[in-house]
């Protein structure tokens, strides 16, 4: 694949947000991927939005003010392709912060699982398959702060340049692999296609999974919660990540030593400096005002029957003979676990009561394609019962076992354009 000869386009005004429709007018497919500043913000916020077509590449950026419902209703509509690497963070961010139901997905990542590689990771790809080498300096770089310098704008462009040829490549592969990798491609871009973010309430108890807290005594564990609240309380208004205003293990430190005094505080690692002269008086008031309190116990879920206890026991038994079956698959197929059956879909099934004993019985949870069924009922029905090793699903057998990647090196070498693959329509619906 060919250097890019144009720099990538930031799009950050209504006018240049204009050209850039003009210009993707007509397309069939385009490249996309998105940033956030997770690691900067309480609250992540779509900062970037990529995007390439055959021979250019463009920043779009949602912050600038410009109204982006046009490009949404690009990505809503099912006649272009959509092409991602790994969306489902991508199709969430853009779910929860502007209501975008993504069609016409086809996602790099899960292509390249269902065809086997072990290595399916964006730069790695990209490395094998081009020669190019990704650049990782801007991975931390914080996406909500404006203006974006030109290494920022680079960087972003790389995530989306290779994707097409990619795409091309994958698809052929997959055409020629047997069908039963197409069907899991496609069933899990059905799968992300459907993911929509929910609102989740704040968990005023999500201070009991800090690790280390359930070994703390009844007064630690109020001073824990108390701080932990101070924490999200000044997080939330300054718009940062809880760790960056005080990390867990510092929490956990000024719990278990509970000082009295700034002194006391300076002792602890990672507490003295910065953190000590903004927030040091206030950990003292808060310390000195617990300093009676008679303590909390963690909260003790109720008693469970011994009918509900080995109910619970019995299940977990058949999730784990579930998983073993889904590890024979993954490994005898060279196919990644989570495609074979989502991990939802194993639970879901581990806690069915009675337990499905027929293909039938499978169907009617609504679960299972028939196609599913037809390379899996066997072994996952062997698996629920304990019987076997469900070896004999025609899934696990060596007959779909895909040709290497780089004995199509050469095939797949003819580029057009800016070094994108020339790929014929697939015969199968590529995206879903």
């Amino acid at each position: 694949m060919t250097k890019r000869h144009v720099e990538p386009k930031l799009v950050a005004t209504a006018a240049a947000f204009d050209d850039f429709l003009d210009d993707i007018e007509g397309v069939d497919r385009l490249a996309i991927d998105t940033e956030a500043n997770s690691m900067h913000a309480y609250r992540a916020r779509l900062c970037l939005i990529q995007c390439s077509d055959a021979t250019r590449d463009w920043i779009l950026d949602p912050l600038a003010g410009f109204d982006l419902d046009p490009f949404f209703a690009i990505l809503e509509d099912p006649d272009i392709e959509k092409i991602f690497h790994d969306a489902e963070f991508d199709i969430l961010l853009l779910s929860r912060e502007h209501d975008v139901r993504l069609r016409g997905l086809f996602d790099t990542k899960v292509a390249a699982s269902a065809l086997g590689e072990e290595q399916f990771g964006l730069a790695s790809l990209v490395h094998r398959r081009f020669g190019a080498k990704l650049d990782k300096t801007q991975q931390r770089s914080d996406w909500g702060k404006r203006p974006l310098d030109e290494s920022q704008v680079r960087y972003a462009a790389e995530d989306t340049h290779y994707l097409l040829e990619l795409a091309s490549q994958l698809v052929e592969e997959l055409d020629d692999a047997d069908a039963i990798r197409w069907e899991l491609a496609r069933a899990e871009f059905r799968r992300l296609k459907r993911l929509r973010s929910k609102e989740e309430p704040k968990n005023p108890d999500a201070w009991l999974r800090i690790k280390g807290s359930n070994l703390l005594a009844p007064k630690e564990l109020v001073v824990l919660r108390e701080l932990w609240r101070w924490r999200e309380s000044v997080a939330e208004k300054r718009d940062l990540p809880p760790f960056k205003v005080l990390g867990n293990a510092q929490l956990l430190a000024i719990t278990r030593a509970r000082p009295t005094d700034l002194e006391g505080l300076a002792r602890i690692d990672g507490v003295a400096g910065r953190p000590l002269e903004r927030y040091g008086a206030i950990w003292v008031r808060i310390l000195e005002s617990l300093r009676d309190h008679p303590g909390l116990n963690r909260p003790v879920e109720p008693e469970r029957s011994s009918a509900e206890r080995r109910e619970g026991r019995e299940d977990g038994e058949v999730f784990e003979r579930l998983k073993r079956w889904r590890k024979r698959v993954a490994d005898t197929t060279r196919i990644d676990a989570s495609l074979v059956l989502h991990r939802e879909v194993l639970e879901r099934v581990s806690k069915l009561r009675p337990r499905p004993s027929t293909r039938a019985e499978l169907e009617a949870t609504g679960d299972f394609e028939e196609w599913r069924l037809d390379a899996f009922a066997e072994g996952l029905l062997a698996a629920i019962a304990g019987q076997g090793s469900g070896a004999g699903d025609r899934g696990s057998s060596d007959r779909g076992r895909r040709k290497p990647a780089n004995s199509r090196a050469k095939k797949n070498a003819k580029t057009t354009g800016r070094g994108r693959a020339a790929s014929k329509p697939s015969k199968r619906r590529r995206s879903e």
